[in-house]
């Protein structure tokens, strides 16, 4: 329908297979591409968004380099 869309949030490389590895994401990385694809097939728009850091920023001291910007 006019105005749908599939909102994915945090799903980066830095949960599957980065610092911050988490092994339930990467068993629901299959699910979520299944998803987009019939979302995309159905011409529904897909919004992928997660924050990032710089290396300044005062998350680093907590979680350590990830989430990069740039």
């Amino acid at each position: 329908m006019p105005g749908d869309a599939l909102l994915v949030i945090d799903m980066v490389n830095d949960f599957i297979t980065g610092k911050l590895k988490c092994g339930p994401c990467a068993q629901i990385a299959g699910n979520i591409r299944k998803i987009t694809q019939v979302v995309r097939a159905h011409r529904i728009q897909v919004f992928y968004v997660n924050d990032s850091h710089l290396p300044v920023d005062p998350e680093i001291r907590v979680w350590g380099p990830s989430f990069h910007e740039g």
